[in-house]
């Protein structure tokens, strides 16, 4: 699975978190972990795997009914999930908040691993948590975003309690949701001239699908950061950084990027001088009308330093087909369905 990709694209209304209703899908199975008794005939949980999912559910039921929470999270049988996201969301019961937004989520526990054994402070536990994102704009009756996430988590304790409960629950799907939250963002620095792009070239005419690099995108940075842990996990931490161009308008002059590993930021810029920030020292880019693009890849140094090289075409090319963007759904061999991989809602 990719740490990101998005599949879907079609928001053109702000969306904010209390326009937003979130169906957490879950089951009585799921949800009651497997147990086993020791010698001394304590109930103990049989795995890490059911145990941390029985506290998500945990978590996202305790949401629920938060009234502080700015999300109004519904949790649902799974037994509700169809394959086409917007029957699912018609077939559900009226919204009890009225909200314009349905995001479905499809989650789970993955990848996880533990101490050997319990010290007197907490056990650690590093999972991901897996989500597929379907939202549905009640109001047109269409689905808007689709997309799948992999969020690398950590939990210090041996037992449930306040503190562990969010970080799995409403934490961690507000994590997953913030990339929609973002595009009202994203729309500001579109019309600014910070313009998400496509990095391959689409139109046969020109070239065969997937063979070569579009001519639009003036600057790609691909994420190839790969972490030296061996936890799976890890490989989905992204890589922050921001750009600033002092010709752009104030309410775009910066904006960020949080690139997850095997992914790619493609922006078609307006002609200007551009710092992007991914250390303590800038790196500067100039975009000429006319002129060649450019193509950064961020990799991971010594002492876990971020290095920033300036590549050719050739290597670009080479990133972008075993990459996925982060901003756009594009098809790339990296990609849904080009790659297989688990999404359930199959049809819109």
């Amino acid at each position: 699975m990719p740490a990101f990709e998005l599949l879907l694209r079609d928001v053109t209304h702000p969306i904010k978190s209390e326009d937003i209703d979130v169906i957490v899908f879950m089951s009585q199975e799921e949800c009651t972990p497997a147990t086993t008794k020791n010698l001394f005939g304590t109930v103990l949980a049989k795995d890490n795997t059911s145990m941390l999912h029985s506290w998500t559910c945990r978590a996202l039921m305790e949401a629920a009914a938060d009234p502080a929470q700015k999300l109004a999270f519904i949790p649902t049988l799974s037994s509700a999930k169809q394959p086409s996201a917007l029957a699912t969301a018609q077939a559900l019961p009226a919204s009890p908040t009225g909200r314009r937004y349905a995001a479905l989520v499809d989650w789970h526990i993955e990848n996880v691993t533990s101490t050997s054994s319990c010290s007197f402070i907490a056990c650690v536990f590093s999972f991901t948590m897996s989500s597929e994102i379907a939202v549905v704009d009640r109001l047109d009756n269409k689905l808007i975003w689709h997309s799948i996430q992999n969020i690398p988590n950590s939990i210090f304790s041996d037992h449930y309690d306040e503190k562990t409960g969010p970080g799995m629950g409403a934490q961690a799907i507000s994590r997953a949701l913030s990339p929609v939250l973002a595009e009202n963002w994203a729309q500001l620095a579109d019309a600014a001239g910070v313009l998400r792009s496509t990095a391959l070239e689409t139109d046969p005419a020109i070239a065969p699908p997937g063979t070569a690099l579009g001519t639009k995108a003036n600057l790609i940075i691909f994420n190839d950061y790969n972490n030296s842990s061996k936890h799976s996990s890890d490989a989905y931490e992204g890589r922050f950084y921001s750009l600033k161009g002092a010709h752009l308008p104030k309410k775009a002059n910066f904006t960020s990027y949080n690139a997850a590993y095997r992914s790619y930021v493609a922006l078609q810029l307006v002609p200007g001088k551009y710092d992007i920030s991914f250390t303590t020292e800038p790196y500067s880019v100039e975009i000429q009308a006319g002129g060649a693009p450019v193509y950064l890849r961020l990799s991971r140094g010594m002492f876990n330093k971020t290095n920033v090289d300036r590549i050719d075409a050739g290597e670009a090319l080479a990133l972008a087909l075993k990459s996925t963007n982060m901003l756009l759904p594009e098809a790339t061999p990296a990609s849904h369905p080009q790659r297989a991989r688990p999404v359930f809602w199959t049809q819109p």
